[in-house]
């Protein structure tokens, strides 16, 4: 018997609710504040056939779906599996900073290539530092995984402090609990660099001592300035040094390039995995975030070299990874870095995307994300400003979310590159993409081709906002 639309959810949503582990995962989120994007009168249900919404060939589409709560062959999960195989690194978007569905179903993703491709790292666009700590203590349950948390994901990275990672990080250290082979363990990468914590810089100048005092004392002299104080938080950390004048945060750009050379000069970049290789690679991240504070934001084509030079630090730190600890790995980060395309290139001129592309061809592969209705957490505007919740209607008609939602599946994965001739038509042409919702909220509606932008689409029906940590 052909089951209704509504029927076709409820099922979906109890299937997905098994597999997710938890029913606490899915909890109604309540108290939103109701910014609806839907033109009045839009239909709810799905279509089965092209009709008014932009010629979308839900047909074709509905070929090439597989939906998300299948567990078996032909499932969202094997599909995502099978459009892995081979990749060093994939790259799992998220539509919205801060939405519970995106960062439960990355866990879900990361364990099915655990299992079944031998990933083990999971990256996430946070501070080097950042996953340093929380990567020993997922592979030596060293530290409070929920107070390096509460430190660490402060400022712009508050959405990360979220009972999601935190059951995510508490899984990977009950995995590794669970496989005492050193070859099976999993790990934490923090790939960005908006914070270097004191830990880092101690690390760096503990390995020059032990090369050569001399070289020590020089790091220790050239990192005066830079260095925070044990415990600093990312919000003091940013406004001390987002505070300063240019030319103090010029300099200390230049003594931290400085130190990244001095290191290098005395003993080379170091062999893949080494101990020299490792104090380089801090190093260079602690000059990744001195230069990209040194920068003024307020000036847009400032604005726009650091983003440059953010994303394709980004890319490199986690290539480096996968060079020099052998990790395939999954990572986590917004839609507008992972794509391949720039949605705003006067701002946002080349994402991690394009860089890992460029890196290691088709061994990255890009997975976006898309939703058409619900909630997240983000700020109003102010970058600085506290973080409310948001909620968001149904996509208006013509839209890339209005389309996929036409798709009989309530969430499900789409692999561009198999997707039947009409279908691949649809996707490589520009639509409006409405729900791509970074820091800040409300956003601006951009043109862009699915199929040029990502290799895989992961579409949600509804979401809901992620469960912010004090």
């Amino acid at each position: 018997m052909r089951t209704t639309t509504g029927e076709r959810r409820r099922g979906a949503r109890g299937r997905r609710t098994a597999l997710l582990g938890t029913a606490s995962a899915l909890t109604a989120v309540t108290a939103v504040t109701a910014l609806a994007t839907t033109a009045p009168g839009q239909p709810a249900g799905r279509a089965t056939t092209a009709s008014a919404d932009g010629g979308v060939p839900v047909r074709e589409l509905d070929r090439a779906a597989r939906d998300l709560a299948e567990p078996g062959p032909n499932g969202g999960l094997r599909e995502l599996a099978r459009a892995a195989d081979g990749a060093k690194v994939v790259g799992l978007g998220e539509a919205t900073h801060s939405s519970r569905e995106f960062f439960t179903t990355k866990q879900r993703v990361f364990a099915h290539l655990v299992k079944h491709r031998g990933f083990r790292t999971f990256a996430l666009e946070s501070s080097w530092s950042t996953g340093r700590l929380l990567n020993d203590y997922v592979l030596h349950g060293r530290g409070d995984p929920r107070a390096i948390m509460s430190r660490e994901f402060q400022y712009n990275y508050r959405f990360w402090n979220t009972r999601e990672y935190l059951d995510l990080v508490r899984w990977m250290r009950a995995y590794n609990e669970a496989h005492p082979d050193p070859a099976d363990k999993l790990r934490f990468l923090g790939n960005d660099l908006g914070f270097t914590g004191s830990e880092l810089y101690d690390a760096v100048v503990a390995h020059a001592r032990k090369r050569d005092p001399a070289l020590a004392a020089r790091l220790e002299r050239l990192y005066r300035g830079l260095r925070p104080a044990p415990g600093t938080g990312t919000r003091k950390f940013s406004e001390d040094w987002l505070g300063a004048s240019k030319s103090v945060r010029e300099d200390r750009a230049a003594r931290a390039a400085e130190a990244l050379e001095l290191l290098k000069r005395h003993g080379g970049a170091g062999a893949r995995g080494s101990a020299q290789a490792w104090a380089v690679q801090h190093a260079r991240a602690i000059r990744q975030t001195a230069y990209a504070f040194s920068l003024d934001v307020q000036d847009e084509r400032e604005f726009a070299r650091q983003m440059r030079f953010r994303d394709r630090s980004m890319a490199r730190n986690t290539v480096w990874w996968n060079e020099n600890v052998g990790d395939t790995i999954v990572l986590s980060s917004h839609n507008s870095h992972i794509t391949y395309v720039a949605e705003d290139p006067a701002r946002f001129p080349e994402p991690v995307g394009s860089f890992l592309r460029e890196m290691l061809g088709r061994d990255f592969v890009s997975v976006g994300t898309t939703f058409d209705s619900g909630s997240f957490n983000a700020r109003e505007e102010d970058f600085g400003g506290p973080v409310r919740r948001f909620a968001v209607g149904p996509a208006r008609p013509g839209t890339v979310e209005s389309g996929l939602e036409r798709v009989r599946h309530e969430d499900y994965v789409l692999d561009l590159r198999k997707a039947p001739p009409k279908a691949r038509a649809w996707l490589e042409r520009e639509h409006p993409l409405v729900h791509n919702i970074g820091l800040t909220f409300p956003v601006k509606t951009h043109r862009v081709s699915l199929a040029a932008s990502y290799d895989v689409v992961l579409h949600f029906s509804r979401v809901h906002a992620a469960r912010l940590l004090p």
